[in-house]
Parts: C-alpha cells; structure tokens; sequence
C-alpha cells in the first residue's frame, strides 16, 4: 500500500471500554448464567466489538460531512489483545484531505473542551483520554521530565510536525491539556472509550508499523522459564478466548480495503507450479503438464495494441483471467483463449523481496517488472544472463550500483588494514626497542585478508563465477525436488574458491538451511570458518579403515540427521576411502541407499595440487562418478599479474614453455646473486630437514635479550617410552608417526612459529595458524600472537603431552605445540596465501604437485622468488590429467543444458 499510495494520512488505535460500554452489558446480562464478564463470554463480547468498529466504519468514517476529514480511501487495521485478553485495534488510513488540510480543519485535537460549549465531549474526554502514568512505565514523571509515554506534553498554540522528535506536537494551551491523548471527536463520541488519533510523519510510520503491525510475540509478558526455545514460544503464543474467537468465527485479524495479490516473479527453471491432474492430462495430451502461472498468463495475454506494452504488474493489477466468459461489459480473448476482462478497481499486487545477493533470479525480477516482454527468451533477447540484459538495459543504474559495491569493498579493506595496523601498534608498544619492529613487520606480512563477501557480492562476481553461482542456485539440491545433488568445483589456485563457499554459505544461512562445512586439514577448515573432517565426523583413523561416534551417540548422530548440505573443500587432500566412508555415513545416518544418503553434496577442490597423504586419489571413489564438474577459469589472487597465471598453469599440467624456463632460470640467477635470509619470506621446502636447517640459520640472526640465557632459548622434547625417559631426540624419527610434537624448538623472541593443534579452533587458530612469539613467560608458557581473521589473538601456550603407543609399550612426548615456521613443508602450506614466498625447484620436489602447490602461494610474481631449478621437479600425475580431461569434456558437453 505505501508503494501504491504513498503514506498515510493518520494513525488509529479504538480500544475495548467494556466498563462503560452499557449495550454489551445488557447483551450480556440476558445470556444463560448472566455472567457480565466480557472475558468469560468472548462470542458475544468480540461480535459486539466488531460490529461497533464495523458500524463507525460504515456510518461515520466513510461520511465526510461527519469526519471532516474528507473521503476514507483506504485502510490497513489489525487486531491485537492485550495479554491475550482486551481488545484493540491499531489502523492506519488514507483519506482524500493532505494532512496541512487536516490540521487546519482541526480534525485531530489534544485539549480538554470548554465544559460550557462542548459539555457532552468534556466528559468524554475525561473518561476516556486523560493519561495516567503507569506505575509499570517508572511511575508519574518527576517535575520537570516527563513519563516514558511523553506526558506531559508541551504547550503549543499551533499543531505541527517537530523535527527533532517522531511524531507530531498538537495544539495544548491549558495545563490540564498537556495530558490528553489525541483523538478525533465524532469518533470519541460514537465509541465512548479510549482512542488514539495521530499524523503521520515518515520515521513515525516506520516505527509504528515494525512495533504493532510486525511485532513479535509478546512472551516478555508471561512467566516462561522453559528451557526449550520452541516450547516456551508455544506456550508464549496461547490464544486468549476473545483472540481464538475470532479464528473460530472465521473473521480477520488484520483487515483491508483492497485486495492483495502475490504473484510469481522469478526464473522458470526454479519456479514451482502446479501439475494438472491425470483426466486434463489425458485430454490434453499435446499441452504442457502443468498449469499456467501468472507469468505464462500475461506472456499469452491478448494480441491487440492495448496489451503490446503492458509490463507484467500492470497487467495482472488492472485484468482478470477467467476460463468462464463475462456475462456483461468488454473482454478480450487471450492466446489460449481464456477471457480477459478490465476490472472495476485496480488491486495491489506484490512479489517476492529479492535482492542482487538472489543474483540472476533478482535480475530476472527487475527485467519482468519493468520491461514488456511476449515470452521467456523474449525477456533474456540475445544475451547470455539477465544480468546482461539488465546491464544494458539500465547501464546508470548498473554502474551506480557497481561503483557502490566497489567502493564500499575498498572502504571495508581500508577500515580493516587500519584497525589492524592500530592492534599491532597497540601490542608492540610494551615490547623491547629491538623486537619492535621486528615484530611489526612480521605480523604485517602474515595479516589476513578480510572477507569482502556482501550481500552484493554478486555484483563483483568474474562472468565464471556468476555462472557457476547460477548454476548452483537454480540446479544444485535434492532430486525429489527435481534438482541435481552432487556437483564438484574446481579451479587453478586463486580462481575465487573459497570466495564462492562464502556466496554459498550466506545463501544457505539466509534460507535456514542446515550445512556441513568442512575441510581435511585445520588450516583449510579455518580459511572457510569450517571445521575439519574428522571433528565434525568424530571420526578417527586406524590402520587399515576408519571409524566413528556417530554411529554409536545419539545425540551426535541426531545432529548429522538435521544436516541439508554437505561442502568440502580442498578435496585433493582427501582419500578415495574417506570420501566413500563420510557417502556411508550418511546413507546409513538417513536410511536412504545413495550417496551422501542424498544430500546435496558440493566437493570444491584442485586436483593439481597435493593428493590425500595416504590412500588412492578420491577421484578413484565409487562416489566420484555422480559428481558433475564446474570450472572456474579466472584468476583472482593473480589477477594483476597474467604473466604469473598462465607460468602456474604450465607447472599445474606440467608443460613448461621456454620462456617460462627462461624466467624461472631469471629468478634463480637473482636469488643467488642477491642470497640474504630473510624474516619477511615464508621459504618452502619439500623435506623437513631442509625446512629445519633454515629455521635455525634465521632464528640465529634475531636479537636476544641481555636478560635471557642461552639456555632458554631452546625447547627439548621429554620423550618417555613405557615410563622410562629416553635420550633427546632418540627416538624423533619413529614418534614421528604418532605426534606432530617437534623433538626441538627456538623460542627466540621474534619467532616465527606455527600452531600444531585444534583445541583452540573456536578461537580462530587450528592447526597450521602462524604467529610471531612476543614473550618468553617460564620454561613451560610462551606468549604468542596470531594474526586471525577478526584482528590479532594474543594467547599463552603452554606444553601439551601426546600420549601414544610404540611397538606395543605406552609412550608419551610433552612439548610446545609449535614449530618454527620461518620455513615450512609443502604440505603444511596447502590453503595458505603467502605475501611472499621462496621455494626451491629441486630434487626437494619429490611427488606430484609439490611444484604447483609451492609456487602458487604467493600472490604474485614479483613476490615469489626462486633458489634454484631442475625441470624435472615439475611432476604431475598423469591419472590426475586423464580425469581432469574427463571431466572438462563433460562441463563442456553438458553446459548448455543445465
């Protein structure tokens, strides 16, 4: 209605004044028991009320010689019972007088009337309309204040809008206004019980419609200790009698003037409709099985030049469709030859609230309501998206929006790299003058980028993300819905992935849909705020399968029963037999024998890049083949940087060009020209001895404090074998199998280091998360600081004990949970984005896809170096390329049809 109309011209309140109101008592006294109640008689009591308002609806609000406010166009009431019981009735209207016109008419008053002149009027206002103040609301206002309802009023000789307030400031002359609540006096005197009469004014409508017309259920009101959310609205929510006797008398609680109707407003392939029934099937053997929708009506509306123009709204608000011919007046015949008739009034039509976030259905939407159109392709044209069309259709308003969104991205990145650096400044200012900068520099280097996922993200998405995106909304869910489950999308490194799991999740979590979210690693689950396989699994690994929890509690098996959608991300680190076992689980969990027991299930990944540590590739799962593959092709992380880009697709596949070699034979040539270690590079390495040795050679250079002995400044591993302890590092290789705990740590001041754990995973660490030690505590607690997502996390570690089995005797190692991370396996560097990295291409590179995966750490050229090359460092699978062909074949063949 305020789209249509515009605001309204008043607010109403008519409350229930069953005391005074002697024509209910009567009815009431002649019923069986003659109980005068109204609470106990809620039938007579609610029909009595409703025909007294429908009586001065009819009678006296609609008569503008009455009302003085001219004519009673529309209006928009709702019932409502205070604590379930008495009635009132909050409305709003719109009337033919501008409110300027109202006001000079003096329609809606604020003062006590002259006994003498107004005698009958007097007494009703002071039955009805003086304010008592509450002692609810803090009691009668101390002098000088006012009340928490506003009273006492001001004085004012004029009625007027108050600009620093909500509402309007009406006429009060005498003290004994400043407590009349506005009314309207032909209504007051019909009524004979308390209303409210006000101006609308545009903050004031907003804020009394969210407060009485949408407002929650008012469980503040009763005395509810129930635990169970849902168990306490019910009970919240109990119908008081008058409030059930409507429902029973089958009357409205909300009430309006013109009809409503809500039509379909988004693309074809997600829209439901209704299927005809087996004897017009059979009747119609040619015809669609379907019943035609809205849309279909007004592309099929009649051929004549009063309907060539006519934009989608304005067809269904101002033309009945009707199968019967109109027994009088004008009508047209549309395609199928259903009739079409001009109605009488004009009705308000109203859609679904989509936004650029809903991405192609919004554009298809906006195109609909603005742009005539005879048919489906006649709305799209000749582009390829809606986006498209919309794009050209409305290039202003597409721009301004684009601008908007890119701007307001630049702003939120600016806003976090300040608060950041302002954090980091914060923490080091107690730190030693000589660790300072150190320090600075080093937590600059390692910050997060922030999530510039929006609700307008969509606007920002690369031409493959948007169709990926749109595919996935329209195409990806249960297939008794008509839908595809299972989907895998992959891409090269910085393709925008992860920024498509934060597309996905907002989409989810704004329809309320239950998600798994997951990742194999700790440091891939916490680039996505997801958790790892096997915690949320409570799985654990044996030696030859695995095995959970969650067959065995209830309540954690319960939990996995709720869940609607499964994503895993980084699913090249994932084995064939933990993909089929996680499918198991959930077909078991669901009792529904297919895979994933169903769910709609995205697998995201690169298969270039590391394949699971044991196990087959999970391409070789049976699961593997229902999945059908979508592909990004753009580089985000290097996409100021082509040159880069395409040398890491010559690595990912393993042909390397002569230029290519050329410039890496460049990079190499500079390193060892210009060889410094370096505090402000991640170096990778493909052996852990190697990735050792330059952690110490770096840790060497940093600065110890007068105040710290040597001793300190090492961390040996207490390694125990069935209670007895043994010699350090004796025994590092073998416990290798059993703890990530390292045999030796530096824990200089200054160090960089990285997190080996996931207790602190609701804390934004897990394992992989890299910091910078900032104090030495005790010989047992270290304070580190950890750049994380949301800023900086400055935590004390403390040694932690990894109790394990060795050739059959129980054993144990306590530790830090650290190591040094100036250097870093490969593997320990999948789903990181390095500022700036230094690897070398050498016989270090012993499996596939080291090469690739090092190298794509850094977010550009000019930030990777290079220490040395040997081609045949650049291994890939070539199982992995076979199937990466497979299925680039199949997304190409089949594109076109989803």
């Amino acid at each position: 209605m305020v789209q249509a109309f515009g605001l309204p011209q008043i607010f109403y309140t008519m409350t229930m004044a069953e005391s005074h109101w002697s024509h209910l008592h009567n009815i009431l006294s002649k019923t069986d028991n003659k109980d005068t109640l109204p609470s106990n008689r809620p039938f007579h009591t609610y029909l009595h009320y409703h025909h007294r308002l429908s009586s001065i609806h009819q009678y006296l609000w609609k008569n503008p010689n009455l009302t003085n406010w001219g004519n009673w166009l529309h209006h928009f009431e709702r019932d409502e019972f205070q604590n379930r019981e008495a009635i009132h009735t909050h409305g709003i209207a719109y009337l033919s007088k501008s409110i300027p016109e109202l006001i000079n008419s003096n329609v809606i008053r604020a003062d006590m009337p002259d006994p003498n002149l107004e005698p009958e009027l007097y007494e009703l206002v002071k039955k009805h309309q003086i304010h008592t103040c509450d002692s609810r609301y803090g009691g009668p206002a101390p002098l000088g204040s006012r009340c928490k309802k506003g009273f006492p009023q001001p004085y004012s000789n004029i009625t007027y809008e108050d600009p620093n307030s909500l509402r309007y400031i009406y006429r009060r002359t005498k003290e004994e206004d400043l407590y009349i609540v506005p009314y309207h006096a032909p209504t007051l005197f019909l009524w004979n019980g308390h209303v409210n009469f006000q101006y609308v004014i545009t903050r004031q409508f907003a804020k009394y419609m969210t407060k009485y017309v949408t407002k929650s259920e008012p469980s503040e009101y009763f005395d509810i200790t129930e635990p169970n959310a849902f168990r306490k609205h019910i009970l919240a929510r109990r119908l008081g009698s008058m409030e059930l006797m409507i429902l029973l008398l089958g009357y409205s609680i909300c009430r309006s003037t013109i009809a409503v109707e809500f039509l379909p407003s988004i693309p074809p392939e997600v829209r439901n409709k209704s299927v005809k029934p087996p004897y017009v099937l059979q009747q119609e053997e040619q015809l669609s099985s379907y019943w035609d929708d809205a849309i279909d009506k007004y592309f099929n509306r009649p051929i004549d030049n009063e309907f060539n123009d006519m934009i989608y709204p304005f067809y269904h608000r101002n033309y009945i469709i009707q199968n019967k011919q109109p027994a009088n007046g004008i009508y047209y015949m549309d395609k199928k030859n259903r009739f079409v008739k001009k109605r009488q009034k004009e009705i308000l039509v109203r859609f679904q609230h989509l936004t650029v976030e809903h991405s192609e259905s919004f554009f298809y939407q906006q195109l609909l309501l603005r742009i005539p159109a005879q048919s489906e392709a006649d709305l799209k044209k000749h582009y390829l998206t809606y986006k498209a069309r919309f794009e050209a259709e409305f290039p202003e308003e597409y721009s301004l929006t684009l601008n908007y969104v890119q701007s307001s991205t630049q702003s939120h990145i600016q806003k976090y790299t300040r608060n950041y650096q302002n954090l980091i400044d914060n923490l080091i200012i107690s730190l030693h003058t000589d660790l300072q900068k150190l320090i600075r520099n080093q937590l600059l280097s390692l910050s997060h980028q922030p999530n510039i996922s929006t609700n307008l993200s969509s606007m920002i998405f690369s031409d493959d993300q948007y169709k990926i995106f749109n595919i996935l909304m329209n195409t990806w869910g249960k297939q008794e819905y008509f839908k595809y489950p299972y989907f895998f999308l992959t891409g090269s490194a910085g393709t925008g992935k992860s920024f498509m799991i934060n597309q996905l999740i907002t989409s989810l979590t704004d329809q309320n849909k239950k998600y798994l979210l997951m990742a194999p690693t700790g440091v891939a689950a916490n680039n996505i705020n997801g958790q790892t396989i096997h915690a949320a699994l409570h799985i654990r690994n044996t030696q030859n399968y695995f095995e959970t929890l969650s067959y065995y509690n209830i309540q954690q098996r319960q939990e996995l029963s709720k869940i609607e959608v499964i994503i895993i991300d980084e699913i090249s680190m994932v084995s064939a037999n933990l993909l089929t076992f996680i499918s198991s689980l959930f077909a078991k969990i669901n009792n529904i024998p297919a895979p994933f027991g169903g769910i709609p299930t995205l697998l995201i990944g690169d298969l270039a890049q590391l394949p699971p540590i044991n196990g087959q590739q999970v391409f070789y799962a049976p699961e593997w083949q229902e999945f059908y593959p979508l592909f990004l092709t753009v580089s985000h992380r290097q996409e100021n940087d082509r040159l880069f880009y395409n040398i890491l697709e010559e690595v990912r596949f393993g042909s390397i060009s002569l230029q290519t070699k050329r410039l890496i034979e460049e990079k190499v040539l500079f390193y060892q020209q210009n060889n410094v270690a370096s505090i402000n590079t991640t170096y990778i390495n493909g052996f852990r001895y190697e990735a050792d040795s330059i952690n110490n050679l770096i840790c060497g250079f940093l600065p110890v404090l007068k105040d710290i002995s040597s001793e300190t400044l090492i961390s040996i591993a207490d390694d125990y074998i069935n209670h007895t302890q043994c010699i350090p590092k004796e025994y590092d290789k073998q416990f290798r199998h059993y703890t990530n705990l390292p045999s030796e740590l530096i824990i200089k001041e200054g160090a960089r280091i990285m997190f080996l754990t996931n207790k602190l995973f609701n804390e934004e660490l897990c394992n992989g998360s890299i910091g910078v030690i900032t104090k030495l505590i005790d010989e047992n607690h270290i304070e580190v600081v950890f750049p994380i997502k949301s800023g900086i996390n400055q935590v004390i570690v403390e040694k932690t004990t990894a109790y394990f089995n060795f050739n059959g005797a129980p054993a144990y190692r306590t530790q830090f949970p650290l190591q040094n991370a100036f250097a870093l396996t490969i593997h320990k560097t999948q789903g990181l984005t390095l500022p700036h990295a230094t690897v070398s291409l050498d016989a270090q590179m012993f499996a596939v896809g080291q090469a690739y995966v090092a190298m794509s750490r850094a977010t550009s050229w000019n930030n990777l170096e290079i220490r040395s090359f040997d081609q045949d460092a650049i291994k890939v699978d070539n199982a992995m390329l076979i199937e990466l062909d497979r299925l680039k074949q199949k997304f190409n063949s089949m594109y076109s049809s989803v």
